[in-house]
């Protein structure tokens, strides 16, 4: 038995019982993030990152309706160019959903030669990390994810779980923030279900 920081473990998980990636939260606020790509999933990131301070850059010489959306919404930064290395300078992270294994391998080898950690969207063997579903109540954010192992299979159960975080955390900080009191488990289900209304999908990786 050994005990670390006041939490006593009392086995040791089996390895299959252990995670193989490490949950953290980026700091970007301010900071380059670039997206390459010029589609719906090239998209779809930029409304995640959209709900953080970063600095979105999406590089791509054409983009399709949905994408400009997007650009358009955040006011994203658009670098209407095929992708270079150089793109990765001062960059926090890169996104890539260029929908191509060839070229989504570009963009990796670029940024791991560079440092910069990469995600490539659809492509979990080649990302350094990946994104779950987020809810956002700034200051507090909760997220999960399926570590790239069939997101789809799980979206269910991980809506589900996520659902009843969100709720618990809206109960918390309305109180908190003096907008009331907090909700109580008993309320309605449908006025629950709210929730999970407001969740933003990063399944995909």
């Amino acid at each position: 038995m050994t005990s670390r920081g006041g939490d006593t473990l009392k086995t040791l998980k089996k390895p299959e019982d252990r995670l193989d990636v490490f949950p953290a939260f980026m700091k970007v606020a301010g900071r380059r993030v670039l997206v390459v790509g010029h589609g719906g999933e090239a998209a779809a990131k930029v409304r995640l990152l959209g709900e953080t301070n970063a600095r979105i850059v999406v590089v791509s010489k054409i983009v399709e309706p949905d994408l400009q959306e997007a650009i358009d919404l955040f006011e994203t930064e658009h670098l209407a160019e095929d992708f270079q290395p150089g793109h990765l300078k001062d960059a926090a992270l890169v996104f890539s959903a260029r929908e191509d294994w060839d070229l989504d391998k570009a963009v990796v080898d670029a940024a791991r030669a560079q440092g910069v950690p990469v995600n490539a969207v659809d492509k979990p063997e080649l990302c350094d990390f990946y994104t779950g579903a987020l809810v956002n109540r700034a200051p507090i954010a909760v997220a999960i994810t399926s570590t790239g192992v069939g997101p789809v299979r799980t979206t269910d159960c991980a809506t589900s779980q996520v659902s009843q975080m969100t709720f618990r955390v809206e109960s918390v900080t309305t109180h908190e923030c003096g907008k009331g009191p907090p909700r109580s488990a008993n309320e309605p289900r449908h006025a629950r279900m709210r929730a999970s209304k407001k969740l933003h999908y990063g399944f995909r990786n």
